[in-house]
């Protein structure tokens, strides 16, 4: 895809975020704005059917499910249900309720981990994962980095 097609794709989920967190009343606006870019090239330009994406940076869920009702991995209608009751739009995004999301990150530093884990498991195919800035401070993440060094 190129920039101009990714600057507009861009801007779209993150207009559909913007949303989603005002009808919500509020949430992480700025932590879901600063990985826009990040994941829309991986979902758009990287990310081939057998690669796993892991999102440690679980306060940006809202902007993954942007991501992915663009990629009709979910309905777009869903989106409307974001931070309602009974919606199975979680902050952090739940695995178990969403088929498209591995993993569930809500504590600091364990995506990276998992993810290392199935990059470990499975070298054919390309794992990708986002941490944000405050659980690089946990020790896991530094243990999970010297592991995925290592291997």
């Amino acid at each position: 895809m190129n920039i101009k097609k990714l600057i507009s794709k861009t801007n779209k989920i993150k207009l559909d975020t913007f949303k989603m967190l005002n009808t919500k009343g509020g949430g992480h606006y700025g932590g879901s704005f600063s990985c826009a870019e990040i994941l829309v090239n991986i979902y758009f330009n990287q990310l081939k059917k057998k690669d796993k994406f892991i999102l440690s940076k679980a306060h940006a869920g809202v902007i993954f499910y942007a991501i992915l009702a663009e990629k009709k991995k979910i309905s777009k209608k869903l989106l409307s249900t974001y931070g309602k009751e009974n919606s199975i739009l979680g902050v952090h995004g739940e695995h178990d309720l969403l088929k498209n999301i591995d993993f569930s990150c809500g504590s600091l530093g364990h995506g990276l981990s998992y993810a290392a884990g199935v990059c470990y498991a499975n070298k054919k195919n390309k794992v990708y994962t986002l941490i944000g800035d405050g659980e690089s401070q946990e020790g896991s993440i530094w243990e999970a980095a010297l592991f995925a060094s290592q291997h």
